[in-house]
């Protein structure tokens, strides 16, 4: 087996390097034994689990007071048989970059703490506790990823223990976890690593594969002596019991063998909301699914309102963060993230404790109190993520700008960015009562909830923002949908894009076809499956013009189209003639299709379409798509399937040609081009 000496000259070492995107990272790395054969106690488990808590008194929660740090994840990484590696990673924040050493420091009066403390047997077994609830009522996933993480476990595991071994922890070890708190995690034994862009003055080495440019050089010993004697920090202890974990998995619904999960249906509906529910009589799992679109257009009228509803977000995530994460660590999860014209809410996971969620995250949104320091941070978060948009990948730029050029309205990361330097603290305290004071809700219940719980969740957020004297219902004039612009008959338009980090192009074709019908979507939909097996076969298998190569419907604002997509090195004009002589391809393709192949495929589509989702998390989002984007046909498959059925080779050839065949007068062409900024020699 490999040992550690290979490692020793590395140790006491701090690597500064230079990253591609914007990135402030501190991480800090540990050799520690390989405890693969002793599986069931997972000392790295305890540990990973209470340095990255996020909950009061972590190191999470104290840095983030402090205004150094922004997340922070810890936990051990496989490398080799004989050895692991323990790591936490902690983005920081511009202070945080300055104070590094201060942030460092801070771990090990964390650790000090964790050895001052020892380890204990109710922390354990709150761990086992939660292994085995998540063991018992996992979602069913797809088979290839089953199948391969089960080869993978064989490896790792007795094969009697590959289904549970991972979430095995039968035995409590304390000498394990004080074994890795005193002789491995400790500073004489860590490798450092800080990532920014402010090093490049100061790197001067290459890494020899990828050009990565980086310093290295020992910590100083003063500093090594000061983490080693460091005293114990009395804001930094242990987490409380956590009162998040269920204990109550009773199953509401006495439905059994259903064929299908049953559909959504409309239980209340007022000026203020309109509420959706459907019990889960299929999974059989006690979770819920409980979704909200607050809406108001205020909140994307500019690219200034734009930049404030993200800020708002962004300041209640944030805040939310150390009140959430015992929830999330008891099997519940939630999402609050910006639209174009609402903020969208879902808890997803174990149904017992998700009303307490909700409370929560409710009263965060109303009664937030916004910090200076805690606002300029998140500030700065944003504005990295809007200047990492032309560090992306390609092909995912030349979607983006697909939607921003066809869209009724949107704004893009420049147009963002140009107006986010200028607000204030004050613009978002301004905001938010303006954005809370109207608005209209839809929602959805799904999942192991009675038709009462649902009404009660809904009058529980109604009366909350109500007490605030928040909550009236939209004019009527606010009452408008999204819209996609109609290209015209015959257009070729191309727009083009640059990246800053990527020496690749990428090309994104749309056809605009029509708008979303059901017997539209079914036309379509059955063209993009007959042919996306041939664009892979024959631009990246044959051709080989790249890999990331695929066609598929694109569909926005209830209008939809075929888009064909290529990430390459080959020059763009290139790239776009092999395209258009593959889509001119496509009607012999089809027209000389056996009629046994022709209705083995039409068939493979229909099974693909009323195919089950497998798990309650992939249907919840199915339903709520219907109602988000205004359509609420929450029983779309087997309507679309019995119109697929009646499709033939005839009707694909009629659609080929007036709307996908480079011959048509009534093509609708768009194509979006990213290119490299600067293309290196």
């Amino acid at each position: 087996k490999p040992t550690f000496l290979g490692f020793c000259f590395f140790l006491k070492t701090i690597c500064y390097h230079v990253p591609v995107n914007e990135s402030r990272q501190l991480t800090i790395n540990w050799v520690i034994p390989d405890h693969r054969e002793l599986y069931y106690c997972k000392p790295e488990s305890y540990l990973s689990h209470l340095i990255g808590h996020q909950g009061d008194g972590s190191l999470l929660s104290y840095l983030k007071t402090l205004g150094l740090a922004i997340e922070l994840i810890a936990g051990e990484s496989n490398s080799a048989p004989g050895f692991n590696f323990f790591s936490i990673d902690i983005q920081l924040t511009i202070e945080g970059l300055s104070q590094w050493k201060r942030v460092l420091h801070s771990v090990y009066q964390y650790l000090a703490m964790l050895r001052k403390e020892g380890p204990k047997e109710w922390i354990f077994n709150e761990g086992k506790n939660i292994n085995q609830m998540e063991f018992q009522f996992q979602d069913k996933g797809q088979p290839r990823y089953i199948v391969s993480n089960l080869a993978g476990r064989m490896r790792d595991y007795p094969l009697s223990e590959c289904l549970f071994g991972p979430y095995e922890m039968r035995e409590f070890r304390p000498d394990l976890i004080n074994e890795l708190l005193n002789e491995y995690l400790i500073p004489s034994k860590m490798r450092v690593f800080l990532t920014s862009k402010e090093f490049l003055s100061i790197a001067t080495e290459k890494e020899k594969w990828y050009g990565t440019l980086y310093k290295q050089e020992y910590l100083p010993k003063e500093f090594i002596k000061q983490c080693e004697t460091c005293e114990i920090n009395h804001k930094l202890y242990l987490p409380i019991p956590n009162e998040f974990i269920p204990t109550d998995f009773q199953l509401f619904s006495k439905e059994k063998n259903l064929a299908r999960p049953q559909i959504p249906i409309k239980i209340k509906e007022n000026e203020y909301y309109r509420l959706y529910y459907a019990e889960d009589s299929f999974y059989k799992l006690p979770k819920a699914y409980i979704y909200f679109e607050f809406r108001n257009p205020l909140v994307y009228v500019d690219p200034i309102h734009s930049n404030l509803n993200t800020l708002y977000v962004e300041l209640i995530n944030d805040s939310l963060t150390e009140f959430v994460y015992p929830a999330q660590v008891g099997g519940l999860d939630y999402e609050l993230y910006d639209c174009n014209d609402s903020i969208q809410l879902s808890i997803s996971g174990f149904n017992h404790k998700i009303k307490e969620l909700l409370n929560r995250i409710i009263d965060h949104m109303i009664n937030i109190k916004v910090e200076v320091e805690q606002f300029e941070i998140v500030k700065e978060k944003v504005k990295q993520s809007l200047q990492f948009f032309r560090r992306c990948v390609p092909s995912a730029m030349a979607k983006f700008g697909l939607t921003y050029l066809t869209a009724e309205y949107d704004w893009n990361n420049n147009e963002l960015l140009s107006c986010l330097d200028d607000i204030t603290m004050h613009d978002v305290e301004s905001f938010i009562p303006r954005v809370l004071k109207r608005f209209y809700i839809d929602s959805l219940m799904y999942g192991n909830l009675t038709k009462n719980q649902a009404i009660e969740y809904m009058t529980l957020v109604e009366q909350k923002f109500q007490e605030k004297s928040f909550y009236q219902p939209l004019f009527p004039s606010m009452w408008f949908n999204q819209r996609e612009l109609i290209l015209p008959d015959g257009c070729n338009y191309a727009y083009t894009m640059f990246n800053d980090a990527y020496q690749l192009n990428a090309i994104v074709i749309y056809l605009q076809c029509f708008q979303e019908t059901l017997p539209n979507n079914a036309l379509l939909g059955l063209f993009s499956y007959l042919v996306k097996q041939l664009c892979f076969n024959q631009l990246r298998t044959k051709e080989q013009l790249g890999y990331i190569i695929n066609s598929e419907v694109w569909r926005l604002c209830g209008v939809q189209g075929f888009t064909v997509t290529v990430q390459s090195a080959r020059e763009l004009d290139y790239i776009n003639q092999r395209i258009e002589l593959f889509i001119d391809s496509i009607r012999d393709y089809i027209s000389t299709m056996s009629d046994e192949l022709f209705e083995k495929q039409r068939e493979s589509y229909i099974i693909k379409k009323v195919e089950v989702p497998k798990n309650m998390h992939d249907q919840g989002n199915q339903f709520w798509n219907e109602i988000i984007n205004h359509q609420f046909c929450f029983n779309r498959p087997t309507l679309q399937a019995e119109i697929i059925k009646t499709l033939e080779r005839d009707n694909l050839l009629r659609f080929y040609d007036h709307y996908i065949s480079p011959r048509s007068i009534y093509r609708r062409k768009l194509s979006v081009r990213v290119k490299p900024h600067t293309r290196k020699k």
